[in-house]
């Protein structure tokens, strides 16, 4: 227990680590041995081995002689009964576990696969986040945004940045601001939230630090002024959602407004961006909008600078150059830095533990299933060894006696490939809220499970049958 904790923090913390993540995942977990755990798991231990260990102690107490004396030597992989007694059906039982982990394992595995290799709309090379927090007294409203936008400046102007913004968000972060918004002509869904949309304050320039593409329209720019027509850039699912096939460019999107008494402000569409992930990599696109941050009545009391470089081994040279321009702007500013790479990471570690934790434990449930197989199979070709002998004697060659012990296996093998397939189809779609991108009954994740499966079971009955296999004949007749 002890060991396989600390291997599993350690599977937790490479995992998390990557070429922009020099440390460990941050949390932290309590790795000491809990007494009353440790004793509870002991118990279970002590009282499941008299059981299963008195077991067939009981039923061969009420054996009859005979019938013992007859069934030597001929039994099956239990040592008789054909392949629906009960150490086959335990067995069979404890592969049909084993397969259901394997399985929620490679459903987990793949989900996680899949999130890493999703479009996240935006490119996170090279770009380093810098919240910035005032005093709220320090700095009166209308005085935020100027100073926000000087800093900007001097930071646009430091060699080795190659652009630089500032936004009230960023994606994947902790924080959310949705608006219901209303179209002339849309006619709401019946689902709930239809017209929810997801928004951001964003200074020009945002798009390109962000490696976000213009499909249509323009940036912001000079022109959007706090006096001037407000204006929105929206995602193209926005506009699909709300224009369909009609082009957008133009039209008005009005918001709730709960700072104008409820009234809704109307917008000017001025340009469609590709859609960007905005709470998390694995969400089903949301409709987004961006304003301008010129334009905002009431700015935040703390922005986010997002600030692409040249390449990142210029870091240590610019971003101390970074901090003096934004504290030469103003003293107070509450300054960190964080490369945008540990963020987009740090929204994947719920994702990333359940892949890595499931994982481990359908390794361990392998491991079981196969020290099950090997040791049932080692005490039926032990019993059987006369009769592996015999045959041997009378001709059989090293493949005949292979497939002899490997054929009794295979019946259990099915049985317990029905079970966990079965358990598996029926826990998958527990989990189902749970993965990205794939089906609970997906053939290609379930074909995974069931080959590693067959492989360790192989490879667990190969062990006892080929030993059988090179038993001398005349060794074993003289035992018997």
């Amino acid at each position: 227990a002890s060991f396989g904790t600390r291997l599993l923090i350690h599977m937790l913390n490479a995992s998390g680590a990557g070429a922009s993540r020099a440390k460990p995942l941050d949390f932290e977990l309590d790795t000491s041995l809990d007494p009353t755990v440790i004793g509870f798991t002991a118990l279970i231990v002590i009282l499941t081995t008299l059981f299963f260990g008195l077991l067939p102690a009981l039923r061969a107490s009420g054996a009859a002689p005979n019938a013992v004396l007859k069934e030597h030597g001929h039994g099956s992989v239990s040592g008789g009964g054909g392949p629906f007694t009960l150490v086959n059906v335990m067995v069979a039982v404890q592969v049909g576990l084993a397969l259901t982990l394997l399985s929620a394992a490679a459903l987990f595995g793949e989900s996680f696969r899949r999130i890493l290799t999703v479009d996240s709309g935006f490119e996170v090379q090279n770009v380093v986040r810098v919240p910035v927090e005032i005093p709220q007294a320090l700095l009166a409203t209308g005085q935020r945004m100027r100073e926000y936008d000087a800093a900007l400046e001097r930071v646009r102007s430091i060699p080795g940045v190659r652009s630089a913004a500032h936004s009230d968000l960023t994606p994947l972060g902790h924080m959310t601001w949705n608006e219901y918004v209303y179209v002339d002509g849309y006619k709401a869904k019946p689902v709930e939230d239809d017209r929810l949309t997801y928004f951001n304050s964003v200074s020009p320039g945002y798009f390109e630090t962000m490696g976000t593409k213009l499909i249509a329209g323009r940036d912001f720019d000079a022109r959007d002024t706090a006096s001037a027509l407000r204006v929105v850039i929206i995602g193209e699912t926005t506009a699909r959602t709300f224009w369909g096939r009609e082009n957008p460019l133009g039209q008005i999107l009005k918001r709730d407004s709960p700072l104008n008494n409820g009234k809704q402000d109307p917008f000017v569409v001025i340009g469609i961006v590709k859609d960007m992930k905005y709470e998390s990599l694995s969400e089903q696109t949301l409709k987004t909008a961006f304003v301008s941050s010129a334009q905002e009545p009431n700015p935040r009391n703390g922005t986010n600078y997002v600030i692409r470089l040249d390449s990142m081994e210029s870091a240590g040279r610019v971003l101390p150059l970074v901090r003096a321009a934004l504290l030469e702007t103003d003293k107070n500013f509450s300054l960190q830095f964080e490369d945008f790479d540990s963020q987009v990471s740090d929204s994947l570690i719920r994702p990333r533990l359940i892949a890595v934790v499931s994982g481990f434990f359908g390794a361990v449930a392998l491991i079981l299933a196969a020290t099950g197989l090997y040791g049932v199979i080692s005490y039926s070709t032990a019993r059987r060894r006369t009769e592996i002998g015999l045959r041997m004697a009378l001709g059989a060659g090293y493949r005949s006696v292979i497939w002899l012990v490997l054929r009794d296996i295979g019946v259990t093998l099915i049985m317990g490939a029905a079970l966990g397939l079965t358990a598996a189809h029926f826990a998958g779609r527990l989990v189902e809220s749970m993965v990205f991108d794939v089906r609970p009954t997906d053939p290609s994740v379930l074909g995974v499970a069931l080959a590693m499966l067959v492989v360790s079971a192989s490879i667990a009955a190969y062990l006892p049958a080929r030993r059988a296999a090179r038993v001398d004949p005349m060794d074993s007749l003289r035992m018997e």
